[in-house]
């Protein structure tokens, strides 16, 4: 122990240190709290006051030696604890009593003192902490004592009588040690494997007999569960070699050919079935040895050669419909009957050896660490040998050593824990280095610093959800019971609802990483279209309140204001600046919104193709596999998993599965939950190799969902790995048909592409909603509930000085939110490149930083809308010919686009046509024979208009004859600028929907369109360019025609709809461009 005068220097540094994300401390009459988000080193220097307690709530501690801390009250919470050397003791003991002078009474100076206490809690526990010896016998680990010191000898006689009676020993203290340990880890991830309702059967044996257990488990016990899994291993290896054999069994000319059709079908839809399963069966003789027969009798069809004889074929039939009857038998039973398989009771022996290894462990602890109290002094001499010795002192009483082991989950178990292991204002300051960490990589996209907090953080504070449902309770929890403690005596505020809120944000950031967006939320190419001054005008007002809440931060715990006096005026400035953001996202044209409808669009077309697909090259299965070394129908499922990365970064980080979780809470636009449908489940991986591909579909979250529906796991991949992949498919392609089969897989791998984009672009929306939701939730309880207490808080704790940072850096980040969505619309406006903004990400700007950043792009975007009115642009039709009949340039349906239209209203129920398609870019190559738009750039629109030539429709109750059409720009499109040479800008944007409806009669060519009467029509919202520009604040970037489209017609607006004599439809744009030869 250092000396009073190194006690009290080292109390006064850190005093004396301005709280921050690395260090803060606290100090009250009965605790000294040291909060740190990196190390903390317990050395000899470290001193405080006997009648304190020493609270250290740090990532990392490391016990640099053996220390005896006489008497003292110590709690030490880490993520880890490392030692100096290979063993370390940590003593509270007491003192042993002092030496009684002969012929004197021992006082109480004699006694020994009681001992202090220690709590100690290391979040991931490793071995080398865990007390013993190693093989030479010289021991390892961690030592505490909490023992009560000595009493002292009693005193000897010289003159005459009895000795002196020995000094009693004092009581022993109190260890708390807590832990968790990677044993815990192990044992939460297998229940997750064997308890999901998600994961078929044989997905959950896979991963089972590939699970590399601890080195504490024993050899035997791995090899018993081992010898459980083999006949599960086996039934699904022989199904899918009978699936493999019929898929490419050729049973054209064999006897009885529908029998045998009909054999087959049936049993590979049972296959399937049973397959899929989230309960394993029960592997019984008789089902192994229908396996085995047909598997026989699918092989020897498959070796032999033609003409076959009817021997085969009716074994075929016998053992096919054998194994069918079997699987339907199995299919049927009664949940119960196979809820406990030979699997489980297996499982269940292999976890009670977990369980034993984490006995072990805390026993070993619980015995070597001691709180015995101390022994009583030996009685002193007397005078003469007949006199004897004195009584000896009595021995103190004994202390508690209690060593528990945690899951690190939501176990309500661990609300009985009577230590608060996680300190508010600490993870506030973690969370806000992770924040700090996401948000200055968003200019390189190399997230793994601040995963790896969120992370920890999340993992850490995984009781809190259960906690914040006991909350309300009466009786309290012994864990909710500490933080209200702690709050009691003035050294946290809020700590509970505070907690959760790190929790959440947590887990959100971790969703948004997964994905491969910033901190932001948007994916690189999203764009609004508002104009810069409504961003600008978001700035202003945050700026505003962040220059004020500078100010007050530098005076914070020297002013005679009360340091939070504002805090209703900076709860309502965010709460309305969180709605706006909510509203934005939950209006009709929002990202969820757009992408929702790309994802209803492109998925059945996705199931048909992939199902298309599979049958063209069932007959060349074997060949292909030979080539590519995976099984090409699996290779065809995991390449319809496969999202492209929005950074190279991206594809290193590992699977995520933390969305699901709570997606139920939230609401959509219409009142309904979201589409959990469309919301992914799990991210995964994938690089260039088949492997890859074949361990993602292998570790599937949910195998009972279609692997092409749009909430399936996803694997992430870099979009040049994906075409190599689709590439080296291609090339295994060597069959007759060739160049069919690759059209049709070109075309699926579009169709991919197009709507895992708006799967992904869903789950972005779904992030940023929750995001959202969850900060007015926490900013709406802070109102109500947290108000006048905040008005009130004591400024000399960290508490105080953490919620003003967390208001300025709340209003920094809507501040950088509203500036990086203006950089981004001006993109949009103006072709520009994405505007350097770099200095913004050094660390949170400040106000000044902020505004000069605004005012930069303020000037940017008024210069290009300037532009807009002075330059000269090529106007389609020409202003003069507007008002007189003139027509704009015209695209067609292509010929299979016109035919699919067509057939689209006879397979739809309700007589509806639609049709999706794209209008492909042109550019500085492109021919007048291939598009109207050859010769042109930068083109923008402000009118469509749809005539569907040769339709016809009937008056109406109003005797007016009025074909209506919807017409949507479906939000992706591609512009281009040229500049000596082309640039090509990819852009998403929210959708743009246009209703036309007009006269049909006598309009059966374009050029007859002119005349028609028009009932109504809808421009762009946008800015007309090559005229004077008024521009609002509402004004709207006008679109381009590049892109995705959707024409609906429905019979339910069109009186007597009739497509007899429809012979095309085109599409007429009206709008602007530049031209190449003015360039």
């Amino acid at each position: 122990m250092p000396d009073t005068a190194d006690e009290d220097r080292v109390l006064k540094e850190w005093q004396d240190s301005i709280p921050n994300d690395v260090f803060a401390f606290q100090n009250s009459a009965e605790d000294c709290i040291i909060y740190k988000t990196d190390e903390f080193v317990l050395d000899r220097s470290v001193g405080w006051s006997p009648q304190k307690t020493l609270t250290i709530y740090a990532e990392k501690v490391t016990i640099a030696d053996s220390l005896r801390l006489e008497s003292r009250k110590l709690a030490l919470f880490c993520k880890s604890l490392k030692l100096s050397h290979k063993a370390i003791s940590l003593s509270v003991s007491g003192a042993n009593g002092g030496k009684v002078l002969n012929d004197t009474t021992a006082g109480p100076d004699a006694n020994g003192t009681g001992a202090g206490s220690l709590a100690i809690y290391v979040e991931d526990l490793t071995d080398d902490l865990i007390p013993s010896q190693d093989e030479n016998g010289e021991h390892q680990g961690l030592y505490l004592y909490a023992e009560g010191g000595d009493g002292a000898a009693g005193s000897h006689n010289t003159n005459a009588g009895q000795g002196g009676k020995g000094g009693s020993g004092g009581s022993g203290g109190l260890i708390s040690f807590y832990f968790s340990h990677k044993l815990y880890d192990d044992v939460t991830k297998l229940d997750a494997i064997m308890d999901s309702t998600t994961k078929s059967w044989p997905v959950k044996v896979e991963q089972l007999a590939g699970w590399k257990h601890d080195e504490y488990i024993p050899d035997i016990a791995v090899k018993l569960f081992s010898t459980k899994l083999a006949p599960y291993t086996e039934t699904t290896q022989v199904l899918s070699d009978i699936d493999a054999n019929l898929t490419i069994l050729d049973v054209r000319g064999a006897p009885n050919e529908d029998g045998v059709r009909s054999a087959k079908a049936k049993l590979l839809d049972r296959m399937a079935e049973f397959l899929r399963g989230a309960s394993e069966p029960t592997i019984t003789t008789d089902l192994s040895s229908s396996i085995n027969a047909c598997y026989d009798s699918t092989e020897a069809l498959r070796q032999s050669e033609q003409p076959q004889s009817d021997k085969p074929w009716a074994e075929f039939i016998s053992s096919a419909e054998a194994l069918t009857a079997i699987l339907q038998s199995i299919l049927s039973a009664n949940a119960e009957a196979i809820k406990e398989t030979p699997l489980k009771p297996a499982y269940k022996r292999l976890l009670n050896e977990y369980s034993g290894a984490i006995s072990g462990i805390i026993s070993q602890m619980t015995y070597t660490f001691s709180a015995a109290g101390g022994r009583g002094g030996t009685g002193g001499k007397g005078a003469k040998p007949e006199d004897g010795y004195g009584a000896t002192g009595e021995v103190g009483a004994a202390g508690t050593v209690s060593v528990e082991g945690l899951f690190l989950s939501d176990d309500a178990d661990n609300l009985d824990i009577e230590a608060a292991l996680a300190s508010a204002d600490q993870c506030q300051m973690l969370c806000n280095l992770a924040d700090l960490d996401y948000f200055t990589s968003s200019t390189t996209s190399n997230y793994a610093s601040a995963r790896a907090k969120y992370l920890t953080l999340s993992r850490r504070l995984s009781f809190v959800p259960k906690m914040m449902e006991e909350l309300e309770k009466s009786h309290a929890r012994p864990l909710i019971k500490a933080y209200l403690s702690m709050q009691s005596k003035n050294l946290t505020f809020n700590a509970i609802p505070q907690l959760m809120a790190i929790k959440r944000r947590a887990d959100i950031c971790l969703q948004k990483i997964a994905t491969g967006v910033d901190m932001l939320g948007h994916p690189p190419e999203w764009v609004p279209r508002h104009s810069y001054s409504v961003y600008s005008a978001r700035v202003k007002n945050h700026i505003d309140a962040i220059q004020d809440l500078e100010t007050k931060l530098e005076s914070y715990g020297s002013s005679t204001e009360p340091p939070l006096k504002d805090t209703k005026t900076n709860i309502d400035r965010q709460l309305a600046d969180i709605q706006m953001r909510i509203d934005i996202l939950e209006s009709s044209d929002s990202i969820l919104s757009s992408s929702a409808t790309l994802i209803q669009a492109y998925t059945p077309q996705l199931k048909k193709k992939r199902i298309t697909i599979q049958a063209a090259i069932a007959e060349i299965k074997k060949d292909i596999e030979g080539h590519i070394n995976m099984d090409p129908t699996i290779a065809l499922d995991a390449l319809t998993m496969i999202a492209f990365a929005p950074n190279a970064f991206m594809i290193a980080i590992q699977t995520t599965a933390v969305l699901h979780k709570t997606t139920s809470s939230i609401r959509s636009l219409d009142g309904s939950t979201v589409e959990k449908d469309y919301v992914v489940q799990q991210f995964g991986t994938a690089d260039n190799k088949f492997s890859s591909l074949q361990e993602g579909v292998k570790n599937r979250s949910n195998g009972i969902i279609d692997i092409d529906d749009p909430g399936a796991d996803k694997l992430i991949a870099a979009k040049s790995d994906f075409i190599e992949l689709v590439d080296k498919f291609k090339n295994a392609i060597t069959s007759d048909n060739a160049e069919g089969i690759k059209r049709e897989l070109d075309a699926f791998v579009n169709l991919i592409q197009k709507r895992n984009e708006a799967v992904m672009k869903y789950n972005y929306g779904v992030q940023l909603l929750r995001e959202a939701r969850a900060e007015k939730s926490q900013y709406e309880q802070l109102q109500q509930k947290a108000g006048e207490a905040l008005l009130s808080i004591d400024p000399t704790i960290p508490a105080g000085r953490f919620w003003m940072r967390k208001f300025i850096n709340d209003a920094r980040y809507s501040a950088i939110e509203a500036l990086s969505m203006g950089e981004r619309s001006l993109r949009f406006w103006a072709l520009n490149s994405p505007y350097d903004m770099s200095s913004m990400y050094q660390g949170l700007p400040t106000s000044t930083l902020l505004a000069d950043l605004n005012k930069k792009l303020n000037a940017m975007f008024n210069s290009c809308v300037d532009g807009y009115g002075k330059n000269i642009y090529n106007q389609f039709p020409s202003a003069a010919d507007r008002e007189s009949n003139g027509q704009g340039l015209c695209h067609y349906l292509s010929d299979e686009e016109f035919t699919a239209f067509k057939e689209s209203g006879k397979k739809n129920p309700k007589g509806t046509y639609q049709i999706y398609f794209n209008i492909p870019v042109v550019d500085e190559n492109t021919t007048a024979e291939t598009s109207l738009f050859a010769g042109y750039w930068d083109v923008r629109l402000d009118q469509a208009r749809i005539w569907l030539l040769g339709a016809q429709v009937k008056p109406g109750l109003d005797k007016i004859r009025r074909l209506k059409s919807t017409l949507v720009h479906l939000g992706s499109e591609t512009i281009v600028k040229h500049d000596k040479t082309d640039k090509k800008f990819e852009f998403k944007h929210d959708r743009v929907t246009l209703d036309f409806s007009y006269d049909p009669l006598n309009v059966v060519d374009f050029p007859s369109s002119s005349t028609a009467k028009k009932h109504s029509h809808q421009q762009f919202p946008g800015v007309f360019r090559g005229q004077s520009v008024n521009l609002k604040s509402d004004s709207l970037a006008p679109i381009g025609p590049f892109g995705d489209w959707r024409l609906t017609v429905s019979p339910m607006f069109n009186t007597g709809l009739d497509f007899t004599d429809l012979s095309a439809v085109c599409i007429e744009f009206w709008g602007s461009a530049a031209s190449y030869e003015g360039s």
